[in-house]
């Protein structure tokens, strides 16, 4: 471990790094003060609060708290630059654009009319892709605050993300308000807005998480519980499988900007357990062992550091000198 920080509040359970290297963003959940009036049934309903820190990826120093965000946020990403930090909630319909630098808050969204289930960033500063509960996929104009297309689901959408070329969109729905009929992940050509590659993900397999690899040239889905599967992104062939077997299942995972590595923990008696895979050769490159139970990981933009957030501590640990020279 090369920097260990405490954690800035409890219940963290969100990590984000900027591209440039310089803020770690970090979201918890917390009970506020009962909600007015009470219900009359004696049970008292709490408004649930997301705080957003914005960390010094260098000091580990709290830049700005974003305080006051309501609802638990369910996904948060950086601009391309750095500058811009967007946030979302399964509880809210719209988008919050915050300034990475002071934390103040630069513009809403009106985005979907249910709550928000996963938003990314293209490489274009200011163009955003969400998914929502409302059934639609949307793609933004941060800078004139519109929609630029709506593009419409058969169900409720659950992950997206952009390539890092900005030309394709992966995301993954329900196939219909039941998500017991199973999910599809669904490749699209932004431009053209038509699909490129379908896969229909049977009822147990639903996706916990997706993502390009730098080529482009493959996704990756992790179930949620115990395997990542790596798939062709034109044809939908499965390439191959990461099942870690006797390790228990698969908690987190994060993917190196650069491709070459893969990272996924695993708890076992309060511990947790970092393992680092080779991509290419597709083998292990080494573990890191952390003294608490992990709720995200995330890769620094070069490749060569890997930020760990438990309940009580945020880690940065040297992923170079498990890399190979050519990795390097």
């Amino acid at each position: 471990s090369v920097e260990v920080w405490s954690a800035p509040a409890q219940g963290l359970h969100m990590v984000a790094f900027s591209p440039d290297g310089k803020t770690i963003a970090l979201s918890n959940t917390r009970k506020k003060k009962p909600l007015t009036p009470p219900q009359t049934n004696n049970k008292v309903r709490r408004k649930v609060i997301c705080d957003l820190h914005l960390l010094d990826a260098k000091s580990g120093k709290t830049k700005a708290t974003l305080d006051g965000y309501t609802g638990e946020c369910k996904s948060l990403d950086f601009s391309s630059s750095g500058k811009m930090l967007a946030v979302a909630s399964w509880r809210d319909p719209e988008i919050s654009l915050w300034n990475a630098t002071t934390g103040s808050l630069i513009s809403t969204l009106d985005a979907h009319k249910e709550g928000i289930a996963a938003l990314h960033f293209s490489k274009d500063e200011n163009t955003l892709v969400s998914v929502g509960y409302d059934c639609t996929l949307k793609i933004w104009d941060c800078r004139q605050k519109k929609t630029v297309t709506t593009y419409k689901l058969p169900g409720p959408g659950s992950h997206v993300v952009n390539s890092s070329d900005g030309k394709l969109i992966a995301f993954v729905f329900d196939k219909a308000f039941d998500s017991s009929d199973g999910s599809i992940l669904r490749v699209i050509d932004r431009a053209k807005m038509a699909t490129v590659m379908e896969l229909p993900l049977s009822w147990g397999s639903v996706a916990g998480s997706i993502s390009f690899t730098p080529d482009t040239k493959q996704i990756l889905l992790f179930d949620g519980y115990e395997e990542v599967d790596f798939y062709d992104v034109f044809t939908g062939e499965r390439i191959s499988t990461l099942k870690p077997n006797e390790k228990g299942p698969i908690e987190t995972f994060a993917v190196s900007s650069t491709g070459h590595c893969l990272a996924y923990s695993h708890s076992h008696d309060r511990l947790s357990t970092v393992t680092m895979w080779d991509m290419q050769r597709k083998k292990e490159l080494g573990t890191i062992v952390t003294s608490t139970v992990l709720c995200a990981i995330t890769f620094s933009p070069t490749g060569k550091r890997l930020v760990t957030v438990g309940s009580k501590s945020v880690q940065m640990w040297e992923v170079e000198p498990h890399l190979t020279p050519e990795q390097r």
